[in-house]
């Protein structure tokens, strides 16, 4: 609740500014605010948890730096429900399905591009607000030029790594492991490790310990969110079911589908995943991947990530109670239903 009030305040700041340009600066904010707090919010959380578990004592800046992540987050999500069409988001419409929905009620011939453009200026509002907040918050010049460097260099990784993903280029499992890595795994996992870190003034070795565990615990999220993709609840999860398979996104479960299925059983998959997927839909698809060994494969790989990334928590130079905290919340990935 504190970091989604701290972003109410943040982006509540710039509706006066914004409203003096056109009506549109008004729009935005109110479009955006209730999209950015209705996520989950654990990298923000991350950053928090990061912070205290290395004996920061919370504050205003702090959890506003947690507000600022999530922002970004948003303005991510944003332009990633562009390139996959996605239309809905947080259990509602995404922000580009919204403006294409109030531009074909003006009967607009182009309502769907004009939709798109209107979520990229959304996108890139929500990123330059972050990065401009950031820069006048009152902390040592020193940190703030910490912090815009890291979170300035693991964004434009994300950005590398989802021209990989709209291409869907990645054909080994090496590939798309990387993938995960730099499109998910870092931002979500080591950033806000690493922001946590800095703000409470630890060592480069231990930011870079973090950035091992990171990677791990963040490519375990990506594997369980591509599970949720295919077998989770629309209602609770909030995003459209199958849509991995249907734009055949690079997954693991994808290329261990592909290598494992005989091509009878492939071209049917592909055909039930062309449309809408339903509740027995994916029963069928899911039984399917059990009968061929995929959901063995893939939880396999979840084991092993599981215990290197155990290996790097008790590595770091923490209490037993603190290393304790992080081993529950990796714990926490696996049983995850949204």
């Amino acid at each position: 609740p504190h970091i989604d009030a701290s972003l109410v305040k943040l982006l509540t700041k710039h509706k006066k500014s914004l409203t003096e340009v056109n009506h549109w600066g008004n729009d935005t904010i109110d479009r955006l605010i209730p999209f950015a707090t209705s996520g989950k919010t654990i990298r923000g959380s991350l950053v928090l948890f990061a912070y205290e578990l290395f004996g920061g004592k919370m504050n205003e800046s702090v959890i506003k730096v947690a507000a600022i992540i999530e922002l970004l987050h948003t303005s991510l999500l944003i332009h990633d429900d562009i390139m996959d069409g996605d239309k809905i988001r947080r259990a509602k419409p995404s922000i580009y399905a919204q403006y294409q929905e109030l531009f074909a009620h003006k009967n607009v011939h182009n309502a769907l591009h004009i939709g798109e453009s209107m979520g990229i200026c959304v996108g890139d509002f929500g990123f330059f607000t972050a990065f401009s907040t950031l820069s006048t918050l009152p902390i040592s010049a020193t940190l703030i030029v910490k912090l815009l460097h890291k979170l300035s260099t693991e964004l434009s990784l994300v950005g590398v790594a989802q021209m990989q993903d709209v291409d869907i280029s990645a054909r080994t499992e090496s590939e798309i492991l990387s993938l995960y890595k730099y499109k998910t795994a870092r931002y979500t996992f080591f950033l806000p490790f690493a922001i946590g870190a800095i703000l409470s003034n630890q060592s480069t070795s231990t930011i870079k310990q973090l950035e091992v565990l990171g990677e791990h615990l963040g490519t375990l999220f990506q594997i369980v969110d591509d599970e949720l993709n295919l077998f989770g609840d629309v209602k609770i999860t909030g995003k459209p079911v199958g849509s991995d398979l249907r734009e055949h996104k690079q997954t693991l479960y994808y290329f261990y589908a592909k290598k494992l299925l005989p091509k009878k059983i492939w071209d049917e998959l592909h055909a039930m995943t062309s449309k809408d997927l339903t509740k027995d839909t994916c029963n069928r698809i899911k039984i399917l991947f059990q009968s061929y060994g995929i959901m063995d494969k893939v939880d396999k790989k979840k084991r092993e990530l599981m215990h290197v990334a155990k290996k790097n928590i008790n590595s770091l130079h923490l209490t037993k109670d603190k290393k304790e905290h992080i081993h529950q919340l990796s714990s926490l990935l696996l049983t995850r239903i949204k």
